[in-house]
């Protein structure tokens, strides 16, 4: 199996993105790629041994770095989703998100793949002139072609190769079952490899973003700027606001306190202490994540505080105004960040929670999903997860004008997720809510003041521009410019056991 692998610019980077490449691409051709805060491993030409194959790559540049990812992304694009699947069911490696474009588990099927009768087509004729044509219908113009593709694409030396390649992905089985392990799968609209309505099918249970106008070859540097999160611009962000953020988080803090309610109204109802008291004694164990500056700990711990056993609360850098505020309690404090470590034998301390509690964090997380299934297994028996985030609505207003925005998860999808993950469904409620301002520019500096302006990539000031003179979402009575969120709630129980 051939490999590129890219150490991030900035240095010793904690994060890796492994992309699984299509058949018949070579992965110096993406070398180009790079995400802020991650490495990355692009892998390609594919046989049996490629899962452990790729495993084991892994391993040697951990090795060779001296230190283990904390997470990892992983990325599959055409074929490569199906040889990705194989990956995720044996790898020990802390995989995140898990993307699958441009492909399908049902990789050689007519209704949800490649078609059979084009398959076979391709592999009957092969040749140097079929696999140049077929690269140039994967990228989708001459031009694209020329960029990633070269002579030694389609040199007669490989052609041998490919084939064997080719028959090896004709003798693998579809894996649908894994499906439900998937986070997202984007589809291009001008695929002429997966045909688009295939992959409609293949992905009809999983969130999908459909790239208008794309050919089978995506813009992979978009994709990696619009769906995997700047750890390091959004901990530069709220830190950088940590003095003006709860003055001007109205809005999240509006969230906080109906979480906090669902949270005392449930307890309040024996909807957990009747049953847990059962398996964890009288007192309760809690662990919130993503306590950011207290405003949503303040709401419920001050009340839960004496019967609690045990609190955790986590974040990538926690409050010294909360640690002060709650010295000398039962309460300890974990810096860590929710889509690796959080739930490490040290913080579970082999005993699972009552309560897992989180408020306005989860959009930031690379898989919210994710998140959810391994709040499932911390939990003990009746206990209870409750969450708070933002939906797809949230800064509608940017992602219309600059065309760049967080890929927020659906109230849907995460409710799908939950009950996959064996939980039972209690409450779950979405609302819209809006803020207004002066103008354009009160809507940024309320951004700016807030740290929630960590957008994927820094926009043009040209762009900007436009935006400040034009903004989208405007009271035509009053002129003032609105801003929209869009809050998901939700309440899960582990069943007993």
């Amino acid at each position: 199996m051939n490999h590129c692998y890219v150490p991030a610019g900035e240095g010793n980077a904690p994060r890796l993105i492994i992309i699984f490449l299509g058949w018949g691409v070579r992965p110096e051709a993406f070398a180009r790629l790079r995400k802020s805060g991650y490495d990355l491993l692009l892998l390609a030409d594919y046989d049996s041994t490629a899962a452990e194959n790729a495993e084991r790559i892994v391993g040697r540049i951990e090795q060779e770095r001296g230190t283990r990812y904390v997470e990892v992304v992983l990325i599959a694009w055409s074929f490569g989703v199906r040889v990705a699947a194989d990956f995720l069911s044996k790898t020990a490696l802390p995989v995140s998100m898990r993307l699958a474009v441009g492909g399908s588990l049902w990789h050689v099927d007519d209704e949800r793949g490649i078609p059979k009768k084009i398959f076979d087509a391709t592999l009957g004729t092969l040749s140097a002139d079929s696999i140049r044509k077929f690269l140039l219908r994967t990228a989708g113009s001459k031009r694209a072609f020329e960029e990633f593709f070269s002579a030694e694409d389609i040199d007669d030396a490989r052609l041998n190769e490919l084939r064997e390649q080719l028959q090896w992905f004709g003798s693998l089985p579809s894996c649908g079952e894994s499906l439900a392990c998937w986070d997202r799968a984007i589809i291009c609209e001008n695929d002429r490899i997966f045909p688009a309505a295939n992959l409609r099918n293949a992905w009809r249970d999983v969130d999908v973003h459909l790239i208008a106008g794309g050919s089978h070859l995506p813009d992979f540097q978009k994709i990696l700027d619009d769906f995997v999160i700047d750890k390091c611009k959004v901990d530069s962000r709220f830190t950088e606001a940590s003095d003006t953020y709860s003055g001007n988080a109205e809005v999240q803090l509006k969230v906080a306190k109906r979480l906090a309610g669902y949270l005392l109204s449930h307890i309040s109802a024996e909807n957990i202490s009747a049953e847990n008291k059962c398996t964890a004694g009288s007192a309760l164990s809690i662990l919130e994540v993503g306590c950011g500056s207290g405003d949503f700990t303040r709401q419920y711990l001050p009340e839960l505080l004496p019967e609690a056993e045990r609190v955790t609360l986590s974040d990538l850098h926690c409050d010294a105004r909360l640690r002060q505020q709650f010295a000398g309690s039962n309460v300890a404090f974990v810096e860590a960040d929710a889509d690796s470590v959080i739930f490490t034998e040290e913080c579970l301390s082999g005993e699972g929670y009552d309560l897992i509690l989180s408020s306005s964090m989860l959009q930031w997380l690379n898989s919210p999903a994710n998140f959810i299934r391994r709040c499932a297994g911390a939990l003990r028996p009746g206990g209870l997860l409750l969450l708070s985030l933002y939906g797809p609505a949230t800064f509608r207003e940017l992602s219309a004008s600059l065309g760049i925005g967080l890929k927020y998860p659906s109230l849907a999808a995460l409710t799908k997720v939950g009950t996959e993950a064996e939980l039972r469904l209690l409450d779950m409620a979405e609302e819209m809510l809006t803020l207004r301002f002066a103008n354009a520019a009160e809507v940024m500096r309320h951004l700016r003041l807030t740290g929630v302006n960590a957008l994927p990539v820094k926009p043009s000031t040209a762009s900007l521009r436009r935006l400040m003179l034009d903004w989208p979402s405007v009271d035509n009575a009053t002129g003032e410019a609105l801003l929209t969120f869009n809050p998901l709630y939700f309440v899960f129980q582990k069943p007993q056991q």
